[in-house]
């Protein structure tokens, strides 16, 4: 439909970085039958305005009835579903004969779409199909992050009855999220419902505010922004303010930092920092500091946006994905070290190491450092070697003057709470609370259960972040539910499984392309394994059994096994399984002492291709080894930086890789086996997860701006490339760090790859939590 097409057409102005500012029913044209959107004006001249000039004066660009409420309210940074909103109210007045908000002028009608919730559109026309009422409602949101991200979601969610749950969104108008707050929001019911308990939260902390009182937010994200990498939260210690780490597709290579002030109605945008996770607050609340993918340590100062690298690692002084940070009440910057925590200045300089791992024992990192106020000491998380069995994990105090550490819990995450308490996670998500005396670095009293549970990463960091004013911010532990779908180069999806949603990664396709092995994650003891399913629908064939991490399939090249990356005895190392799921499971020696984090088989089946561990010696390199023939293996790829997601062209002559030399993650493409030292760059703006195409002729990755690119590779001596294309949005498949999180079809017009099946995720804020926790266990 007319809709549809339109969706389709702002989706490919969004992936080329063009937002139109100005959808209405005169922008839109028919043609042989077709949907044209024309008078892209008001985006050129945003454009050659540089985007902030037109803006910086509360200018509201746009047509008054279709206009977003943060275009009308001038906010500086518009996008993609500033344009979802617009259309969705022509869509709206397509269907019921006027837009959703009118008025006798542009300033009451502005008014309006800031204020007021549009009316339910099947009482002003029965025949409307509920899944449609639904799609237009959801497209119309108040909140950008409660609106379909892209225009290929949209139009995907008209073209599919069930797309979005129909009943959640058609209470959401009538009271929905607005109903919860209405205690809370007595004389600003003219406001939305999130709008109305950030402004709550104003006047609640306000000098009156009656001691003891908790207000509870619940903030919308699209469930992409929030995968759990984490940590991702930071709260200003007076509480006053959010930032959280959240980006695009290609794991944390494109995270930025989003500042959230709760006397203002939008997050923004923290500009010049890309590649951010574990942000953490200065106790001043005037800067705030972050690790990068490549594990640089940085400050970035809020008023003068000056950026300052404190420690520029490089896999060296930090350990993978840093283990948390902390900003403790001395100024010194706390870290999770290779071989304990360590603490340096934000200036720079040496770190110190305050304690040491116990590699004898298999501790593999001190990690999500909590200082205590006195900043004598701080909660450490205990990770051993086997990193996802969380139960495993032990909480413990470090003592900074003489460097033990003393064990307090079975957990992971623990923080001190103003109240006096510890609280910390256990496996399950579930949140613990227990009495902590701070000076003598001591529980003084037993364990009681919170009726909050939290969401833990892959390495155990929870979404959760404590204010020394004690306030708490948390995203909730739910069961992540993903599905497997094929996608088209256009972006059309359709399901491939009905009856298959779990949490999943890494799908792999069989060589003949009739089968999926795809890592899946049982309950909290059982951890990931490695299943095998036909695409017929015939049921799956479990191959891993053994250890908590088995992912990062790959098949032999004749289709007769399956191998995977598995902590069975620790360290990762490569494991094979038959595919119909005999004979157990086989250890194949690496040729190289370093744990493996990564691998793929080149054609001939012969040569097998590793990426080593980070936090080994080379920082992460890529190796080869013949099994059975070579006892050590092949140096291909080894940088002072890091490599992976190494992937071998079908011809077996070229090498295709990611490698953060140039200070972020790119792809290259150099000779696989062969003497030539030619390395050519594929990616131009950051890339990962590269595949092939099984022709040969092209190679697909992701893109740090959310988009499945393909650039053709030209036959010759050499590395050559020819035409590249943006094929569609990624915004809602999920990406992964490491390894590829999709893979190509045999005719390479379809791409299967990891959907959530929630499109948007609650974030709770609790303000005045200490006081809750006192009364718990005063009660």
């Amino acid at each position: 439909g007319i809709a549809s097409e339109v969706a389709s057409a702002l989706d490919y102005a969004h992936r080329h970085d063009v937002i139109h500012r100005d959808i209405k029913p005169e922008n839109i044209l028919l043609h042989d039958g077709r949907a044209l959107v024309a008078d892209f004006g008001i985006a050129l001249a945003v454009t050659s305005a540089g985007d902030t000039r037109m803006t910086e004066t509360g200018m509201s660009l746009g047509t008054p009835h279709y206009m977003s409420p943060e275009q009308a309210m001038g906010e500086r940074e518009l996008d993609a579903r500033s344009d979802v909103y617009a259309l969705g109210c022509v869509l709206y007045e397509m269907l019921t004969g006027e837009p959703p908000f009118t008025g006798p002028t542009a300033q009451a009608i502005v008014a309006r779409v800031v204020t007021e919730s549009p009316r339910p559109l099947i009482p002003q026309r029965h025949t409307i199909p509920p899944h449609v009422e639904a799609t237009v409602l959801k497209a119309i949101e108040k909140l950008p992050a409660d609106r379909f991200a892209t225009g290929a979601l949209f139009a995907d969610a008209l073209s599919r009855p069930g797309a979005i749950p129909i009943a959640a969104t058609q209470a959401s108008p009538a009271g929905g999220t607005a109903s919860r707050w209405n205690p809370l929001t007595a004389g600003l019911t003219a406001l939305v419902a999130i709008l109305g308990a950030l402004l709550v939260w104003t006047w609640a902390s306000s000098a009156d505010r009656p001691a003891g009182e908790v207000i509870r937010v619940d903030l919308r994200f699209p469930a992409e922004d929030l995968r759990g990498f984490g940590p991702s939260l930071a709260l200003a210690p007076d509480g006053r303010a959010m930032i959280r780490s959240a980006g695009s597709s290609g794991g944390v290579t494109a995270a930025r930092l989003w500042l959230r002030r709760w006397d203002r109605l939008h997050e923004e945008l923290i500009r010049g920092v890309d590649g951010a996770f574990s942000p953490v607050y200065a106790p001043d609340g005037r800067s705030v500091a972050y690790l990068t993918p490549v594990n640089d340590l940085m400050v970035y100062a809020l008023g003068s946006g000056t950026q300052t690298i404190v420690l520029d690692s490089g896999m060296t002084d930090v350990s993978i994905r840093g283990g948390g940070i902390d900003w403790g009440s001395d100024g010194l910057l706390y870290a999770s070290g290779l071989e304990g925590l360590i603490r340096v200045a934000p200036s720079g300089g040496v770190p110190e190491q305050l304690t040491t791992l116990d590699t004898l024992r298999g501790d593999l990192a001190h990690a999500w450092v909590d200082v205590l106020p006195n900043a004598k000491g701080a909660l450490i998380t205990i990770i051993p070697r086997n990193v996802a069995d969380f139960s495993s994990h032990r909480v413990a105090v470090a003592d900074f003057a003489s460097g033990a550490v003393t064990e307090i819990f079975q957990g992971v995450f623990a923080r001190y709470v103003p109240s006096g308490h510890v609280v910390f996670v256990l496996a399950d998500g579930a949140m613990v609370a227990a009495p902590f005396d701070p000076e003598k670095m001591l529980v003084t009293g037993e364990t009681v259960p919170l009726p909050d549970s939290v969401k833990l990463g892959s390495t155990g960091a929870a979404e959760l972040a404590v204010s020394s004013s004690g306030s708490m911010a948390y995203l909730p532990k739910r069961d992540a539910a993903q599905r497997l779908m094929w996608v088209d180069r256009a972006g059309r999806a359709e399901g491939v499984f009905s009856d298959w949603v779990v949490e999943m990664a890494n799908p792999s396709l069989s060589p003949e392309g009739s089968r999926v092995a795809v890592s899946v994650r049982g309950d909290d003891e059982e951890g990931w394994h490695v299943w095998v399913r036909p695409l017929s629908g015939d049921p799956e064939v479990r191959l891993s059994y053994n250890g908590a991490s088995n992912t990062r399939s790959q098949w032999t090249p004749d289709g007769t096994t399956v191998t995977y990356v598995s902590d069975q005895l620790g360290p990762t190392e490569i494991y094979k399984a038959k595919a119909d799921g005999t004979g157990g499971e086989t250890l194949i020696s690496s040729g190289d002492s370093r744990p493996m984090f990564g691998h793929t088989w080149a054609p001939d089946g012969k040569w097998l291709v590793l990426r080593t561990d980070n936090q080994a010696t080379g920082r992460g390199d890529i190796v080869a080894i013949r099994p059975g023939v070579d006892t050590v293996a092949r140096v291909l790829v080894a940088s002072t930086e890091e490599e992976l997601s190494p992937s071998v062209s079908p011809d077996g002559r070229w090498l295709a890789y990611v490698s953060s030399v140039s200070g972020r993650r790119e792809i290259y493409i150099r000779e696989f086996l062969g003497a030539s030292d030619h390395v050519e760059r594929v990616s131009r703006n950051g890339g990962t997860e590269p595949v092939w195409s099984r022709s040969g002729r092209e190679l697909f990755y992701r893109s740090a701006t959310d988009s499945l690119m393909s650039v053709e590779v030209l036959p010759g001596s050499v590395a050559r490339l020819g035409r590249r294309q943006s094929l569609f949005s990624t915004f809602g498949y999920l990406p992964h760090e490491f390894h590829r999180n999709y893979d190509v079809a045999l005719n390479g017009e379809r791409f299967l790859m990891v959907q959530n099946v929630e499109q948007d995720v609650g974030l709770v804020v609790v303000f005045n939590w200490d006081e809750e926790l006192r009364g718990l266990f005063d009660n």
